[in-house]
């Protein structure tokens, strides 16, 4: 039975069966992608690349508010309160502040001098506006944002209305949330925004993913949906971590379901380089170029 796996697939292809085939692939390998190579889901590719480039995007602005926010709390003054967070937006003429996660996770989201224009409302609201600022990932980003901020429970809220990142347009909602104690401080990330690129729309919904910032990396783990490309997928991210300044993932699993088929994605060390993560159906592994690697940087 050792060819049984082979003459299969080649008997579903030739039936035009390919959910059968993906099927027949997960099964006919045990050893890991040590034996003839299956078939890879066609969902895996979108998933995988607007996974990327929606997480870059969203801890761009969650993590270095979420630094900001651990240090808030129902006793901290408006003024301080409003100081911090124009901070961890950045724009302002001076020195940056370093940083130790992905796009620099305590860097400011934008660098440049003077860029940003804050108009502060009522309370801790504000409308913030981008004019030729640089995102920490070298992106150029223009246009307004809302923000609101609530200290009990500690919430930084972002309402995007087209904001502009190159070529991409941001439009939804994102917010940052803190909880615990002082030292042990969790943050959750909750958004619900689109995406919209040259290749099309994503739309991506968090619900409640946490963030872990570690020695240049950031982290991410938790459940959501992905729409792109007429994929639909329910997915849940294992510490899936973006070394700084890097623009893909370099470890953690992406486990994903379109209601056709249900697969793992595994990013590697090297993945940011060149692009290759590991696919794992069923019983199935074999590792694929999926993405485009990163801009040297």
């Amino acid at each position: 039975m050792a060819g049984g796996g082979g003459v299969m697939r080649r008997l579903c292809a030739a039936l035009a069966l390919p959910a059968l085939c993906v099927g027949l692939a997960a099964c006919g390998s045990g050893d890991d992608g040590g034996g003839e190579e299956g078939e890879v889901p066609a969902s895996a590719e979108p998933v995988a690349r607007a996974f990327s480039s929606v997480g870059v995007v969203a801890l761009g602005f969650s993590a270095p508010l979420g630094a900001a926010a651990r240090m808030l709390g129902p006793d901290s003054g408006e003024d301080q309160v409003r100081r911090d967070v124009e901070t961890a937006v950045g724009g302002q003429s001076g020195p940056l502040p370093a940083g130790d996660g992905v796009l620099g996770g305590d860097e400011p989201i934008v660098e440049g001098a003077g860029c940003v224009t804050w108009t502060w409302g009522a309370g801790l609201s504000a409308t913030i506006e981008f004019d030729g600022c640089t995102f920490q990932s070298g992106d150029m980003v223009d246009g307004s944002l809302t923000l609101a901020i609530t200290l009990s429970p500690v919430s930084i809220s972002l309402g995007f209305g087209e904001l502009a990142i190159n070529q991409t347009v941001l439009d939804g909602t994102l917010a940052v949330g803190v909880a615990g104690a002082d030292l042990d401080r969790t943050t959750t990330v909750t958004a619900d925004f689109t995406y919209a690129a040259a290749g099309g729309e994503t739309t991506l919904e968090l619900d409640q993913v946490t963030i872990a910032s570690r020695p240049a990396e950031t982290s991410v783990d938790g459940s959501g949906v992905l729409t792109t490309g007429g994929v639909e997928a329910m997915f849940t991210a294992t510490d899936v971590a973006w070394q700084d300044g890097e623009c893909h993932p370099s470890g953690g699993t992406l486990f994903y379901d379109d209601g056709t088929v249900a697969a793992t994605i595994g990013f590697l060390r090297n993945t940011p380089v060149d692009g290759i993560v590991r696919v794992t159906v069923g019983n199935f592994s074999t590792e694929t170029m999926l993405l485009e690697p990163c801009p040297s940087i």
